[in-house]
């Protein structure tokens, strides 16, 4: 399983996101979120070929975030997006009560999709099998349950961004 053709595709994308994140390259906002956006695109299609596993069994991530410098990763996000905040519908799907509205951050997006992917990718990359296969199943969980939801928030973002007019 954890040498299938989705998987590898997927962690491949994710280093490449990760990586892409983590390096100060000095790209203007504008090809940082073209870059941004090509990245999520392809991190959501192979998200949804993850295969849906149950949790393997239990795994320390506590040592995860040590590799991980996260305000280092947020400043970098921060000095090259031009827009941070926006406006969310909460409730997308409730036609009966009032529309709910919030605000968004792209900031906080992409900082969130980078730390679930990181700290997957840091478990991914060990020796330990059972680690390997939480990783997995760890993508897939977060894909479902949080960065995914994050990854269309910000492409939703990123699109009117790059083809507002106004």
């Amino acid at each position: 399983m954890l040498t299938s053709q989705p998987i590898k595709d997927f962690v491949a994308t994710a280093r490449a996101y990760c990586t892409f994140i983590e390096t100060d390259q000095g790209h203007n906002p504008r090809q940082f979120l073209r870059t941004v956006q090509k990245d999520l695109l392809m991190l959501y299609r192979f998200g949804l070929d993850l295969p849906q596993i149950e949790a393997p069994g239990e795994v320390d991530m506590s040592h995860t975030d040590d590799k991980i410098h996260l305000d280092r990763v947020l400043r970098l996000i921060r000095d090259r997006v031009p827009v941070k905040s926006y406006w969310v519908t909460l409730t997308p799907l409730d036609f009966v009560n009032p529309t709910e509205i919030g605000t968004g951050d792209l900031v906080d997006d992409l900082g969130d999709i980078y730390l679930d992917l990181k700290r997957g990718l840091v478990l991914f990359d060990t020796s330990d099998t059972l680690a390997r296969e939480y990783a997995v199943w760890y993508f897939r969980f977060h894909y479902t349950h949080h960065w995914g939801q994050h990854c269309i928030d910000a492409l939703q973002i990123i699109h009117h961004s790059l083809n507002s007019h106004a």
